[in-house]
């Protein structure tokens, strides 16, 4: 995955393998997971609504944050990671300008692929992906399914990004909901008990460490 660069000091890249819609905690997640997988910041483009938080990123990463429409222009392959209700604008706002061949990777749970590809050109590649919240240290769950128009090679390209962040497995996309509600909402469930027995264990005496 060689980077293009410019010719001088400082240039930037003409060109990103990679976009990453929506910079928020899961985005932040698979970029700083793709970063320690060995991927160079030059690779990757993000953007984000806030100012604040795109300069956060610029500073933490060393990544380009740039518009939706021109991350989207420039990469072979985009990942929305927005809320499901935003998913509608996010698409109309971007699909004048996805490159012929892109790959489209959805993290939005309850959106289909269906429903994807009839925002976008024709033909346009879609995988959708049920992440979870252990991908923060690495330890994720993800759960992939194929658009009508993607090929072996989209789903392998996405399992090779997110094995950045744990592991992965393919699903046809009629289970996505149960993988929502088992694996992409599970961890949480189980973080919420253990949260409750730590605050049990203070009640009856113990230390909050030692409890912890």
């Amino acid at each position: 995955m060689a980077a293009q660069t410019g010719a001088g000091p400082g240039a930037q890249p003409r060109h990103a393998s990679l976009a990453i819609l929506g910079a928020g905690v899961m985005g932040e997640t698979v970029l700083s997971g793709l970063l320690r997988a060995g991927w160079s910041a030059e690779e990757i483009i993000a953007t984000d609504r806030r100012p604040e938080r795109q300069v956060e990123l610029r500073e933490t990463y060393g990544i380009r944050m740039l518009s939706n429409t021109e991350a989207a222009a420039e990469a072979d392959t985009v990942i929305l990671v927005v809320k499901p209700q935003d998913m509608r604008d996010l698409l109309a706002e971007i699909a004048p300008v996805v490159r012929p061949g892109a790959l489209i990777v959805s993290l939005a749970a309850g959106v289909d692929t269906a429903s994807i590809e009839s925002q976008l050109p024709n033909g346009t590649a879609v995988v959708r992906v049920m992440p979870n919240t252990p991908a923060q240290v690495d330890e994720g769950m993800a759960a992939i399914s194929a658009g009508s128009t993607s090929e072996p090679e989209h789903l392998d390209r996405v399992s090779k990004i997110l094995s950045a962040t744990g592991r992965v497995v393919t699903v046809p996309e009629r289970y996505q909901d149960a993988v929502t509600a088992i694996s992409g909402s599970g961890p949480a469930y189980l973080f919420f008990v253990v949260e409750a027995m730590i605050e049990a264990g203070v009640h009856l005496g113990l230390p909050r460490d030692t409890a912890t």
